[in-house]
């Protein structure tokens, strides 16, 4: 996707009860309370779930195979001097980049071209005025953005032409989606594994278009994976130098009282659910309450479902990460930022980083995504965009609700091997993508 480029893809909770919300990032003291602020990542003496993420300013979507250099350096994890975790050219015929001891190189047909203190990007060349999707004689599509050559490969099924003026497709598969085979198995393991949790997984491929989802229309408590959304919210609208001083505190320490300043950096409070209906495509999803920070953000335009919390679904959730990954919400530079800004959440453990906890060092080292949690409720989420090959990212949410008292035993163990299965559903690198994880 672009996402690290754009190719070619929250949420804070209000407590299920009453009026009264409050975020999510740590344990909530009941129904009504109103912050995090004294039981949350937030609190004096709380654990902040704090990690080191990589600088990673994101890059485009350049569908090409890469090759992974230099074992030694990867068993040792080191990386050859020189390589960092951003693309860099070598030469004009490619780029190439290292994260977790492995070098990866991506070949550029018409030229690399540096971008200070950004990744490299495949250079345009003679293909510059093709700024929609076009079929390629190859039959995968490509196209040029902000200077950069994106392509999507079609898995060998070709591309249909559409209009001028409008994006050519890839052809859709003709047999039964197998990314939706491992869900529709994967999807009941959720209360085999966490007794009375309900859960729902959504997931889409930015690279070719594979998309599955197991009730993935089902409404969930968002808890603060809605944050992202907000943000993304607030850059389009303000820009990233106004929301720049709130993304550290909403991204890597889960701040309610920040994000409530986000959402105060819009026209009002409404704005966030025409934002939600409109540029992010989440059609089923609402804020209705947001009280931190001595102030309470409470939209006009909540639907009547919600019963005064924030909902949000697992389709809705995965469409806003797919548009933010294809550049559809918003482009360079403000991508960049954006999506290097969701490096900063953890990488690993509960309960902040359960979408990385077993995924490869790579892919881990650079999957941009929020997690949400409420513990007094059972309500854990993760949404995000993962890189499983260099260039490639598919987006994914997976949400969880049941009770407090299965929440850090069984629901975020849950929710790791679920992320684990799912790349290997995507990358399709093992026979039986279950045997691959480590199940709870």
């Amino acid at each position: 996707m672009r996402m690290r480029s754009t190719p070619l893809e929250l949420g804070i909770a209000c407590c299920a009860a009453l009026l009264a919300a409050t975020g999510c990032g740590g344990p909530m003291s009941g129904p009504d309370a109103t912050s995090d602020a004294t039981s949350g990542p937030d609190a004096p003496g709380a654990d902040v779930f704090v990690d080191s993420a990589p600088d990673v300013v994101e890059q485009d979507n350049v569908v090409a195979d890469a090759v992974v250099e230099d074992a030694a350096a990867a068993d040792s994890g080191a990386c050859p001097a020189g390589l960092g975790a951003r693309w860099a050219c070598e030469g004009t015929t490619g780029r190439a980049r290292c994260v977790g001891g492995a070098v990866e190189r991506v070949p550029c047909a018409y030229g690399c071209a540096d971008r200070a203190g950004g990744d490299a990007v495949c250079s345009c060349g003679t293909m510059s005025n093709f700024t929609v999707w076009n079929c390629l004689p190859s039959g995968d599509l490509g196209r040029c953005s902000s200077g950069a050559w994106l392509e999507q490969s079609c898995m060998g099924r070709g591309c249909v032409a559409m209009p001028a003026g409008v994006d050519d497709v890839c052809r859709a598969p003709s047999t039964t989606s197998s990314l939706q085979m491992v869900l529709d198995r994967l999807g009941p393991t959720c209360a085999a594994i966490s007794n009375g949790t309900r859960c729902a997984i959504a997931v889409r491929d930015l690279a070719t278009g594979e998309r599955a989802s197991y009730r993935g229309a089902e409404r969930f408590q968002s808890a603060s994976s809605a944050k992202a959304i907000w943000v993304a919210a607030a850059v389009l609208d303000r820009g990233t130098a106004a929301v720049e001083p709130l993304a550290t505190p909403v991204f890597r320490d889960s701040s309610n009282d920040a994000a409530g300043s986000v959402i105060d950096l819009l026209s009002s409070p409404d704005r966030v659910n025409a934002f939600y209906r409109g540029e992010a495509g989440m059609t089923n999803s609402s804020l209705c309450r947001w009280n931190t920070g001595g102030r309470t953000r409470q939209p006009s335009n909540c639907v009547p479902w919600s019963g005064a919390s924030n909902y949000f679904t697992a389709d809705d959730a995965t469409e806003f990460l797919s548009r933010l990954g294809q550049g559809r919400i918003f482009g360079e530079p403000r991508l960049s930022v954006m999506l290097r800004w969701m490096t900063l959440s953890p990488r690993t453990g509960s309960p902040g980083g359960v979408l990385g906890t077993q995924l490869p060092a790579a892919a881990r080292a650079t999957m941009q995504h929020k997690a949400g949690w409420i513990p007094d409720l059972g309500n854990h989420n993760d949404i995000g965009l993962v890189e499983y090959a260099p260039g490639r990212f598919y987006a994914v949410s997976i949400l969880a609700t049941g009770t407090a008292s299965n929440f850090w035993l069984r629901q975020s163990p849950w929710i790791e091997y679920a992320s684990c299965v799912i790349f290997h559903g995507v990358t399709r690198g093992v026979t039986d993508p279950f045997t691959a994880c480590r199940r709870p």
